[in-house]
């Protein structure tokens, strides 16, 4: 398992654990051999409904990337007036 499995079991570990108006998903990208090579969240509409966009964990982020060495940037995404967030780990 590469860290970026790691830190995708370990953020899906505390997304579980979100109240719903702050709730997100976590998506793994995987490359041809199924090796983890990027980490993308983004709001759970499910749990959320339509709310601010608004990302509230980004201090599970840090806590979780920054022993791995791994890189994060987080981007706005407007779409008809709805703001959503999306963060991408790698």
């Amino acid at each position: 398992m590469n860290k970026i499995a790691i830190a995708a079991e370990l953020l899906k570990e505390r997304a579980s654990k979100t109240i719903d108006a702050t709730a997100y998903c976590v998506e793994v990208e995987k490359d041809q051999e199924g090796n983890a090579t990027r980490i993308i969240l983004y709001e759970d509409e499910e749990r959320r409904g339509i709310t601010d966009g608004t990302f509230y964990h980004m201090e599970d982020v840090v806590a979780i990337c920054h022993p791995l060495h791994l890189n994060f940037w987080i981007s706005a995404i407007v779409e008809d007036g709805v703001a959503t967030f999306e963060v991408n780990i790698y």
